[in-house]
Parts: C-alpha cells; sequence; structure tokens
C-alpha cells in the first residue's frame, strides 16, 4: 500500500510541475473516450494510443513555453538535444507499426482502419509542422523520410494482420 500512495504522490508533483503535459493528456484521453465510444471510427486499441498522444502534445507545450520564458527573461535559446537519425528512424517505424495494429485490433478491418491511416496523416502532419518547419532541426528531407518510414509501416501492419486474419 505504501508503494502505491509513494507512486500516486509522484504522478501528483509530476502533473503539479509538468501541468501543460497533464492537461494536454488529461482533454486528449477525454476527447479519446468520448470519440471512441460515440463512433465506430476509432478502435479500442486506438483510443488508448490516442490518450497517450496528449502526451506528446504536452510535451510540446512545455518545450515551447520554456522556450518562450527564457526569450523573456533574455536568456540565449537551450541548445536542442539531437537524437540521432537511426533512432529516429527507428522510432517512426515502431510509431507506424503500433498505430498500424491499434487500428485493426477491433478486428474490423473497415472504419479504424482508415481512421488509423488519416490520423496517423494529421499526427505526421503536426509533428512536420512542428519539428521540421517550426523547429528547424531537420530537414525536410529527413523528416519526409521518417514520415514515409512510419506510414510503410503503419500500413504493413495492417496488412499484415488482415492476412493473418483471413488465413485463420
Amino acid at each position: 500500500m505504501g508503494d502505491l500512495i509513494g507512486f500516486l504522490l509522484e504522478l501528483l508533483v509530476y502533473a503539479i510541475v509538468h501541468w501543460r503535459a497533464a492537461l494536454c493528456f488529461v482533454i486528449v484521453g477525454l476527447l479519446s473516450i468520448f470519440v471512441t465510444l460515440s463512433t465506430e471510427w476509432l478502435s479500442f486499441g486506438q483510443g488508448i494510443m490516442f490518450a497517450l498522444s496528449g502526451f506528446i502534445l504536452g510535451i510540446a507545450f512545455e518545450e515551447r513555453a520554456a522556450h518562450v520564458a527564457r526569450q523573456r527573461k533574455g536568456l540565449p535559446p537551450r541548445e536542442p538535444r539531437m537524437t540521432s537519425a537511426l533512432t529516429a528512424r527507428l522510432t517512426a517505424i515502431v510509431i507506424g507499426v503500433s498505430w498500424g495494429l491499434a487500428s485493426v485490433s477491433s478486428g474490423a478491418v473497415g472504419n479504424p482502419a482508415i481512421s488509423g491511416f488519416i490520423l496517423l496523416a494529421l499526427g505526421g502532419a503536426f509533428w512536420f509542422w512542428y519539428y521540421a518547419i517550426f523547429t528547424t532541426r531537420i530537414t525536410i528531407h529527413e523528416a519526409i523520410l521518417r514520415l514515409a518510414l512510419a506510414a510503410f509501416a503503419h500500413i504493413a501492419a495492417v496488412v499484415a494482420i488482415c492476412m493473418i486474419a483471413a488465413n485463420q
């Protein structure tokens, strides 16, 4: 019981310190619950992954707020921490496969698979705008490569699951 209370206190401190990330997670989580329950366009797995993507949005929000605060204080901007190209490409593949598996987790190949690809494209467009254009941390060609890897991995996962389901 003591471990659970300690974990909940840590979670509360994190939510207070990083309130932007917590706020985005709660808003996107509630939105994903509403959309998952009210339409058949999102499967349960997609709803969970959609809710977790609120953290990504919150981290971007936190990062931008810290950058603006440093500018207001007249401090130089922090040097961005660079991720190796291989790690970023593998992450794009894992995200694509995970989202593809979540897209067909309900067993229905119709609406969840289509909506999964649409949401992956929208998320990729946001990521492209934020990292490649807004922050100019990576080149446009590298951003396009990462988006293409995620899209290909998503399609491959959906096709693989559909083929497995067809053979059973």
